[in-house]
């Protein structure tokens, strides 16, 4: 398998690992989103009695409110692109494969929204919890543009323009169960 092609399956499998995708993004909000303690070098928390760690996550600036995160991998490290948005009172982290030179033309971005809370040197990160969605959408199928894909992989792939995502999102977001349990990461020094 060549190097291309490991990455673009190594971005697929990651960001369609959560079973639910977006074609678009969220919009960026006016003016730009910026956290500037999200920069630095971040350790998964793994077991928090053991203080057991994994990482590090690495997030740097990427020009103009965007983000670039390198996510460590077994064989590869994983390139993802972010930009910050505000949906109601959350902070939603939009998440795609970082695109360059090496996989230009290759990749179909997916979007998948992380919500962020920064407090000082601790980071809790949350993905849209996929089961929750799916059976939302079968309930409401008008709630949001989107296909049912019932692969394994990837269940929902939202269709919509990013207003119409960022509505939908305005008004899911405050249910209960629509997250998975918080990620928690610390600062490690560099």
């Amino acid at each position: 398998m060549t190097w291309a092609t490991r990455r673009i399956w190594l971005g697929v499998a990651g960001l369609v690992s959560a079973c639910y995708g977006s074609l678009q993004p969220l919009p960026e909000s006016t003016p730009p989103l910026v956290l500037p303690g999200l920069i630095g070098r971040w350790a998964l928390v793994v077991n928090p009695d053991e203080r057991e760690i994994r990482g590090p996550v690495v997030v740097t600036a990427d020009g103009n409110a965007r983000y670039r995160i390198s996510v460590p991998g077994n064989e590869d490290t994983l390139e993802l692109a972010a930009h910050l948005s505000r949906v109601g009172s959350d902070t939603l982290a939009d998440l795609s494969i970082a695109v360059d030179e090496h996989n230009k033309g290759w990749l179909v971005t997916v979007h998948r929204f992380q919500r962020l809370r920064l407090s000082g040197d601790t980071l809790w990160e949350s993905s849209l919890d996929s089961d929750s969605l799916k059976a939302f959408l079968e309930r409401e199928p008008g709630g949001v543009p989107h296909v049912s894909l019932n692969e394994q992989d990837l269940d929902v792939l939202l269709t919509a323009e990013p207003e119409a995502v960022e509505r939908f999102l305005a008004g899911y977001l405050h249910r209960p169960g629509v997250f998975q349990k918080p990620a928690v990461y610390v600062r490690v020094p560099r």
